[in-house]
Parts: C-alpha cells; structure tokens; sequence
C-alpha cells in the first residue's frame, strides 16, 4: 500500500530528527560510549571528573609535541582543541589576552607543521614552546570554566566560521 510505505518514510526521517536534536546532550566519554547530560547539566560547568576526560588526551598530545615525538594526530588534536577554545574565549567579553595567546600558539603550530615538512617531525622551538604551554594551561581553565552546552556551541560556531572561509581557486590552464 502506498499510504504505508510513506508513513514508515516519514516516521524515520522523525527518528533521525529526534537523534539529532539529542545529540547537543550528550557526552562522549573515552570509551566511545555517550551519556545522556540533562539540560540543567548542560549548562552546569563541567565536573572535575568530565574536565579531566576532556583534557587528558590534549595534555598528552601537548607533550609529546613539546618532546618532538607528537605524529600528525597528535598535531590534530591539539589544533583543534586551541581552535575551539578560541571561539569560546572570543565569546567572553574581556578575553582580549587569551586571545592573544591562542594567536601565538597558532603561529607556533604552523611552525611546528614547517618544521615536519623539512624534518619530518613536528617540533617547536623556544618561543613557539612557551606559547603552546601557556595555550594549554588557558585551555584548561576554559575547560574547567564553561558549560558543555557553551563548548558546543563554540564547537558549532568554530564549524559555521571554516565553512564561510573562502575556498581558493583553481587554476585555470
């Protein structure tokens, strides 16, 4: 029967909906698994316990990149996580220096991506060194400090700002 068929259309398409509204509430812990964070929860700052899942992974990666033994992962994930600290310190007003020192910290991973392109490795040196450390210790405490929903919605806005950016274009022959 026609009338059938696009009833269960429909009502997947309302279950893929409901998932996707769902998604904001949800954290991933490092297992992989989701729990299911309530609305008051999410705009609570994150437990200590939450926080340390967050930044453990990036603190380690931070180390080993201090140690010249950090791999294109590695690299990643600590550029994503400065990224998105960023937006979120750009979205509290008067962060003026935390923004100034995510900017250091950015010109000192493109140096770091310089540096594995001649040697191989990604490396920093003394200045780009003290510009990750004090990136990572503001990122900690705007871990320690914002809310899951405010993460995600520097997240978000983080995606909308790459998605504007102007593609270059192709040359012609």
């Amino acid at each position: 029967r026609p009338g059938r068929a696009g009833k269960a259309w429909r009502n997947r398409i309302r279950s893929r909906t409901v998932r996707k509204s769902n998604r904001k509430f949800r954290l991933k812990r490092r297992d992989g698994a989701y729990t299911v964070i309530t609305p008051i929860g999410a705009c609570q700052t994150y437990t200590p316990e939450q926080a340390w899942e967050i930044i453990e992974p990036v603190q380690v990666a931070v180390q080993r990149l201090l140690d010249g033994t950090a791999d294109a992962g590695d690299y990643k994930r600590v550029g994503c996580a400065f990224n998105v600290a960023a937006v979120r310190a750009a979205q509290i007003d008067g962060n003026e220096p935390a923004l100034c020192i995510f900017e250091a910290a950015r010109h000192a991973m493109e140096h770091a991506e310089q540096i594995e392109q001649k040697h191989g490795k990604h490396g920093l040196t003394g200045i780009g060194r003290e510009a990750v450390r004090e990136a990572m210790e503001v990122y900690e405490m705007l871990i320690r400090e914002s809310s899951p929903r405010q993460m995600y919605d520097a997240e978000r806005e983080l995606e909308r700002q790459l998605s504007r950016k102007p593609h270059p274009e192709k040359e012609t022959a």
